[in-house]
């Protein structure tokens, strides 16, 4: 009976995600203009090369489905990161009439680089937890973003 998962867990673990979720927005809003533009990019086009490290193989359709924006204003944001070197337009191994984006190294590069810059002005907030609270919390949040994960691979329909 241990193994099953109480409510008020789940509902606490659920309102962390959601804490950390606006927390998230938040300092992405405040903090990524600077760091974007510090790497040549706008805080867009800085959300946009995220998506596309999350999302293998997406085409210009479905990353205008997740914006919520026409294809034609992805489709410049994409062409400029295109322009960069930052993004791969490619034809699917799959279907050789759709055209998917995906990152290119230098793009993962640049991608990495304001992902630590946002990690340390993060570490700021976490010194307020204690060392051994920190460790702890650190290991069970390896944990959740494991699971996450593999939820995630299953929605989407990969096997690993």
């Amino acid at each position: 009976m241990d193994d099953l998962v109480a409510p008020a867990d789940a509902s606490i673990i659920m309102e962390m995600v959601n804490a950390l979720t606006l927390f998230t927005r938040q300092t992405v809003v405040r903090w990524m203009p600077d760091l974007a533009r510090e790497q040549g990019l706008t805080a867009e086009r800085y959300m946009m090369l995220f998506e596309l490290s999350l999302s293998r193989d997406i085409s210009l359709k479905e990353l205008s489905r997740i914006y919520g924006v026409s294809s034609a204003a992805v489709s410049v944001m994409v062409h400029s990161l295109v322009e960069q070197g930052l993004v791969n337009r490619s034809q699917d191994r799959k279907d050789r009439r759709r055209v998917v984006l995906s990152l290119t190294e230098k793009g993962q590069e640049t991608l990495g680089r304001l992902e630590e810059r946002l990690t340390a002005q993060f570490q700021v907030y976490l010194e307020e937890i204690p060392a051994d609270a920190r460790r702890e919390f650190s290991l069970l949040s390896r944990q959740l973003v494991g699971s996450v994960r593999r939820i995630m691979d299953q929605t989407n329909g990969n096997d690993g």
